[in-house]
């Protein structure tokens, strides 16, 4: 049966989110960049000093987390969606309020790789909420064109 799974895995795009056999939700892009993220923390936190190497690993994470790449944060939510449209952030917050139901709920010590627990979804949940219904800067999209065009009237005051 695994291998089934396995196999089922490996044919799905690289993006899409899975439900394992065991329920667990797992994103394959996202273990394939922790994996990058082991690989690049085994390359550069080679220093001898315990203290120095827990400060370069979370300095690559940083790295990673402020390029918009690690789920649950609010750089790939920013990066993911703040283009998008009403119906299209609604539509992922569902999405994520169904995979909510099926994830566990993190407090395992077994997490398998591109695991995305509870806590992950919904911080991307109630990011996405916010951006929806309350991010300023995502309701202010106005093109440079427009922007120029705005200068000195009421539409300038209402994006500041």
């Amino acid at each position: 049966m695994r291998y089934l799974v396995l196999l089922f895995v490996i044919s799905l795009p690289v993006h899409a989110d899975i439900v394992t056999d065991n329920g667990v939700v797992i994103d394959t892009e996202f273990a394939a960049l922790q994996k990058e993220i082991r690989v690049k923390e085994s390359v550069q936190c080679k220093q001898s000093n315990v203290a120095k190497q827990i400060s370069c690993k979370v300095n690559v994470g940083k790295q990673f987390t402020d390029s918009g790449l690690v789920r649950g944060t609010q750089p790939y939510i920013d990066k993911r969606f703040m283009g998008a449209t009403d119906e299209e952030i609604n539509a992922a917050i569902s999405e994520r309020e169904d995979l909510i139901k099926q994830a566990r709920d993190g407090f395992y010590l077994d997490k398998e790789p591109g695991e995305l627990t509870q806590k992950i979804l919904r911080d991307e949940k109630s990011r996405l909420v916010y951006l929806r219904y309350h991010a300023p800067e995502r309701h202010c999209r106005i093109s440079l064109d427009e922007a120029q065009a705005a200068v000195g009237t009421d539409k300038e005051a209402e994006c500041k």
